[in-house]
């Protein structure tokens, strides 16, 4: 796993982790200990658990379309008790809804 902080304007690399996952089924579980990793490090340890879920879910997700050769799992601290974790994948397009083993067209 490659993890790297950056420093957006406006928030402290100290509020912000990233790491760049390949689109392996094991990424979910690296995916899952950067949030747990992070989430505890901010004194967030009530939001563990739900952090997990959403990352597990959202990598998992990714790792499905597999639009590029690595995704970018994020986690930034809004304010104290509210933080955004997002996951991104390398498709250029919208995410489309996908019907049972219907692949989509558009990555």
């Amino acid at each position: 796993m490659t993890t790297a902080v950056e420093t957006p304007t406006g928030t402290p690399a100290a509020d912000r982790a990233r790491a760049l996952l390949p689109y392996e089924p094991q990424s979910a579980s690296a995916a899952r200990r950067l949030v747990r990793t992070v989430l505890r490090r901010w004194g967030l340890d009530d939001l563990v658990e739900a952090g997990e879920l959403v990352v597990s879910e959202l990598a998992g997700n990714a790792a499905k379309t597999g639009c590029g050769r690595r995704m970018e799992v994020t986690v930034v601290r809004i304010t104290g008790r509210c933080v955004r974790i997002s996951v991104r994948d390398g498709s250029r397009s919208m995410p489309c809804l996908l019907r049972l083993n219907s692949p989509c067209r558009r990555c």
